[in-house]
């Protein structure tokens, strides 16, 4: 089965996603594709993964860090974020500290992309933003996001996700991206 939901922090909520989503879903071949960036996949097929760095007009989108650990986990805390989430809360700076470091490991296995949103010119993180159902071989993945309760309303969510959307046709060759709501998520 060439269609994979990673949601590693629940198992059990994993599974009943890859059912909701992907049951009678077709699987076929559509071509090789290691996950690396058009330019590093030819070259490199099973080199370290360096997320690129994205700008926008407001944001850089660069590699999340375990130096992001107190923001996310700050961020992490606002009941309004994770009222939605699929992830469920998380309750210390080391589990954010292990969250951070559980994603930079399924970057390197190239089953997803993701990138800290930070304000130009500056450090703190604002959100984070990614793909994380990336199948390479059916070069399809899914968008992501978290954002700071205090950037909400502001247009830096839609800026972010025109970038990472425009960087997963342009440099990983995907044919579709999947969104998903929550119709309750106002």
């Amino acid at each position: 089965d060439h269609h994979q939901v990673h949601y590693a922090l629940d198992p059990e909520r994993n599974a009943q996603i890859a059912e909701r989503h992907w049951a009678g879903s077709p699987s076929r071949e559509l071509g090789p594709h290691n996950g690396l960036p058009n330019d590093a996949a030819a070259s490199h097929p099973r080199a370290p993964v360096r997320m690129p760095t994205l700008e926008t007009e407001r944001l850089t989108l660069r590699p999340l860090r375990l130096s992001d650990a107190d923001a996310y986990f700050e961020m992490r805390q606002a009941e309004e974020l994770n009222r939605f989430s699929v992830h469920p809360p998380i309750d210390s700076l080391a589990e954010a500290g292990r969250v951070l470091a559980l994603l930079e490991t399924r970057v390197q296995e190239r089953t997803l992309h993701i990138w800290a949103m930070v304000r130009r010119g500056e450090s703190n993180l604002v959100g984070a933003i990614g793909l994380p159902r990336f199948d390479a071989v059916n070069r399809t993945t899914s968008l992501s996001y978290e954002l700071r309760r205090d950037a909400w309303g502001r247009g830096l969510m839609g800026e972010a996700a025109r970038a990472v959307i425009d960087y997963a046709f342009r440099e990983l060759n995907v044919v579709r991206i999947q969104g998903e709501v929550d119709p309750a998520n106002e």
